[in-house]
């Protein structure tokens, strides 16, 4: 069973200039009959810049940690983002840009086989 099908959890949100993450309150907190999801971009609290919606498995790295957040911020960029149905998380995703780039790439390759040559590893 899903575990964010049974508990609503609020969106996560990362600042990539200030280092920070931050919760964002639902509208169904304010209206518990609103069925609407909240699709809109947030500032920052603390230096107005826009955040980013990084998806309820997202663990920020320590704020200290410059080679990480540089990392999350490619990832983003890249549309790699922590999001999933709360069933098995968002999978597997290297921790740097080459280990990145050559999963990509395989994960390319064998989509490539799936679809054009119909086979399945």
């Amino acid at each position: 069973m899903c575990r964010y099908g049974i508990n609503t959890y609020k969106p996560h949100y990362a600042c990539f200039k200030c280092r920070k993450t931050f919760k964002r309150r639902l509208l169904t907190d304010i209206d518990r009959d609103s069925r609407e999801f909240e699709k809109q971009s947030y500032k920052c609290p603390e230096c107005n810049g826009m955040t980013a919606n990084m998806g309820l498995d997202f663990e920020s790295p320590k704020r200290s940690d410059l080679k990480a957040w540089n990392h999350m911020k490619e990832l983003y960029e890249a549309g790699i983002t922590f999001h999933s149905c709360g069933c098995s998380g968002p999978g597997y995703i290297p921790k740097d840009k080459n280990k990145l780039i050559d999963f990509l790439s395989e994960k390319k390759k064998s989509i490539l086989r799936i679809y054009v040559f119909g086979q399945q590893e």
